[in-house]
């Protein structure tokens, strides 16, 4: 018996042959998770989110091919527009998105198919998610995208901070980030276009503020006013903007469509 056990103790692997092969399994084990983790991994193609109702228009396909930026206004009639305000209004699972102090939102990822996204924001998230397909059949070239099936609703309260001047996407590299930051932010560094649809109500900019303040090049900065019912699409990875004080609540839905 004393001779059994000494031969099956030569046989187990010694401490530095068990961490060989534990501290690489481990670290596989947190690349694959940062690979996994991402927003877009049941993203459907822009062909499949198509909206018939919204009609974007060959000029405005033009004007953010040239421009990187296009606003389109009044997608939602006024009783959609209600309607989608009244949803976001009731929901209560927003917390507040900045960790740094760049910017004073509160935000909510929504889809479609949760239980607590009413009929009226859930058409909303449609047409959003509809964009790259409108803009694909007027011949917006870079219209080949993947559409993420959350959307995030920002939600800015009167009286506090708006949100520093940024890109919506990241043009840092591996050297930059390191591998394992690089590939948890593989949805961030994705990103082709923002577009943005605005669920606010009697908007005035001079008595609101509030406004998306763009930086396309390096050309001035423009503002625009974060109407109800604005649709606003740009490049991700090209125009900077910032979100201005407001002194009413100021609500959004954006999603990032992916390459």
């Amino acid at each position: 018996m004393a001779r059994f056990w000494r031969q099956t103790l030569r046989r187990i692997p010694s401490w530095d042959a068990c961490l060989a092969l534990v501290v690489p399994a481990g670290c596989a084990g947190m690349l694959a998770e940062a690979y996994t983790r991402t927003a877009i991994g049941d993203a459907e193609p822009a062909a499949a989110c198509a909206f018939a109702p919204l009609a974007l228009s060959a000029a405005n396909a033009e004007t953010l091919t040239r421009r990187g930026l296009v606003v389109v206004d009044d997608v939602l009639s006024a009783g959609e527009l209600a309607a989608a305000r009244r949803d976001a209004a009731t929901l209560a699972r927003f917390s507040p998105a900045g960790d740094h102090g760049e910017r004073g939102d509160s935000v909510c990822w929504v889809r479609g198919d949760d239980d607590d996204v009413g009929a009226g924001l859930r058409q909303a998230m449609r047409l959003l998610r509809g964009v790259p397909d409108a803009l694909a059949r007027r011949g917006y070239e870079a219209s080949h995208h993947r559409v993420p099936r959350q959307c995030q609703l920002a939600r800015y309260t009167s009286r506090g901070k708006g949100y520093d001047r940024h890109l919506d996407r990241c043009s840092l590299g591996v050297e930059e980030l390191g591998l394992l930051e690089w590939l948890r932010l593989s949805d961030y560094r994705g990103r082709a276009l923002t577009a943005i649809l605005y669920l606010n109500d009697d908007w005035q900019i001079q008595r609101d503020g509030g406004a998306l303040r763009c930086w396309i090049g390096g050309r001035e900065p423009f503002d625009v006013a974060p109407l109800g019912g604005r649709l606003v699409i740009f490049d991700s990875g090209a125009v900077e903007h910032a979100v201005l004080a407001a002194s009413a609540d100021r609500v959004a839905l954006t999603v990032w469509i992916n390459t």
